[in-house]
């Protein structure tokens, strides 16, 4: 008897997670909140994931000029480095 009470109560209960979990998310996907799905998936993204999601440039209409060190152009990065710049074309 308590078998089947307790099999009641976590099917309900699972139930009603499912059913929350499934009217999230379709309320995101009707509210246009449908990159939280992707977000998800690529918690973390890092500095390679470039083509995953979308990008843009944005124009600022006062930039600012950053000043060049003294040493500007005067170092040359390593072998490695370059060839990971390249990789990445940074």
């Amino acid at each position: 008897m308590a078998n089947a009470r307790f099999r009641r109560i976590l099917f309900r209960t699972l139930g009603l997670i499912f059913l929350f979990l499934l009217s999230g998310s379709v309320a995101l996907m009707i509210t246009g909140y449908s990159y939280v799905f992707k977000t998800l998936v690529y918690t973390y993204p890092g500095i390679d994931d470039l083509e995953l999601f979308s990008t843009r440039i944005i124009d600022d209409p006062a930039p600012v000029r950053w000043p060049y060190a003294s040493d500007y152009q005067d170092r040359r990065p390593s072998a490695p480095l370059s060839g990971e710049l390249e990789k990445n074309k940074s």
